[in-house]
């Protein structure tokens, strides 16, 4: 081979080593300190950092948590001598791995006076094409992370083809996370807006407690800080077709009436929510695994399997329509995928009501 062509290649090759070993220096001084591709996750952070001493109950999970679950109407439904003060850290497509990298993060903290915590169970998701670069997906990734998402994905219930898309979709953007320069001046300029009290505090809802409602940030928010048209789409698409809501009862009740496979499960993901269960059993805090109505097939395939493996004072199911039809009535519904405030209000109080029955 040529001299000069070796030459390139060595070049290359110690070029992209000296890029590796940058990024991993910066990332080891920053690590855990700064959601720099989430800016609405650290706020999330810094809103419940101000009061962490009051907050003795956590839900986090994706928008099924952020949007459906207030704080107030839970804590008002429970046994009172719980005495829980609860905060709402869900927050839109926060999932698997990412999620249990946060709630991790949560149980470090030193401060921290949980006595529950409530967990979405959800899917490992796949990254879609026109997110592979985006900071928002690649920002949170590191190597446990990401070996965990492709494990639990080669042993999901997806087709061959969605397996390896998913592993790929994985892949490459944890090379675009190892590749990625632009975290330090993300940090920077997250830390300047949050110490200049410039944060979008709305993104906690007007109590502050994390629940946000999509009635609520569609009539009050500043239309200037969000998409609100396409907030408004998505609530008239629903109410010009509703039967979204009828498929998505229709798959709850194929799910629960049908015999689904319980012993063959996927034990990558099993084994991690089992680690996240005695994590907190070690900060005496005690997680309750949780599964949400209106998914699709596929889902109840592979997390019903997986929630029946769960002891039985660690999870909480309120997605069977046979059990919970309110939570599949259109009237209560905001957009494809989540309630409206009194839909949220109506699940709430009946997390509240099975949680009672779970402590007795």
């Amino acid at each position: 081979m040529n001299k000069n062509v070796l030459y390139f290649f060595a070049k290359l090759f110690f070029l992209t080593l000296l890029v590796l070993l940058s990024n991993w220096g910066i990332r080891a001084i920053i690590a855990n300190k700064s959601y720099w591709g989430f800016e609405e996750l650290e706020t999330k952070r810094h809103v419940f950092d101000q009061k962490i001493k009051t907050y003795n109950n956590l839900f986090i999970g994706s928008s099924r948590f952020y949007r459906q679950i207030d704080p107030i109407t839970f804590d008002k439904n429970i046994d009172s001598s719980f005495g829980l003060q609860s905060f709402n850290y869900g927050l839109h497509s926060l999932s698997p791995p990412q999620v249990y990298d946060v709630y991790e993060e949560i149980l470090a903290k030193d401060s921290l006076q949980l006595k529950y915590a409530f967990l979405e169970l959800m899917n490992v998701p796949q990254v879609a094409i026109v997110n592979l670069t985006s900071d928002r997906v690649i920002y949170w990734y590191n190597w446990q992370s990401y070996w965990f998402a492709v494990k639990a994905i080669s042993q999901s219930n997806r087709t061959i083809v969605r397996k390896i898309y998913g592993i790929f979709s994985h892949t490459f953007c944890y090379f675009e996370y190892l590749l990625n320069f632009k975290m330090w001046s993300k940090v920077n300029q997250l830390k300047t807006k949050q110490e200049s009290g410039n944060a979008d505090l709305e993104i906690a809802g007007k109590n502050l407690n994390g629940f946000y409602s999509y009635d609520e940030e569609m009539n009050t928010r500043n239309k200037a800080n969000f998409d609100y048209k396409g907030m408004l789409k998505g609530y008239n698409d629903f109410m010009n077709d509703t039967s979204s809501v009828s498929d998505y009862k229709a798959y709850s009740q194929l799910a629960f009436s049908s015999s689904i496979d319980t012993i063959n499960y996927n034990k990558i993901h099993l084994h991690k929510i089992q680690q996240l269960i005695e994590k907190s059993k070690q900060k005496d805090i005690h997680l309750i695994v949780f599964l949400p109505p209106r998914l699709v097939v596929e889902d109840y395939e592979e997390l019903i399997p997986i929630f029946a493996q769960i002891p039985k004072d660690h999870r909480i199911e309120i997605s069977n329509s046979h059990l919970y039809p309110e939570l599949y009535l259109a009237k209560y519904t905001f957009d494809f995928g989540h309630l409206n405030e009194v839909g949220a209000q109506i699940f709430s109080k009946k997390i509240a009501q099975e949680f009672n029955k779970l402590q007795h």
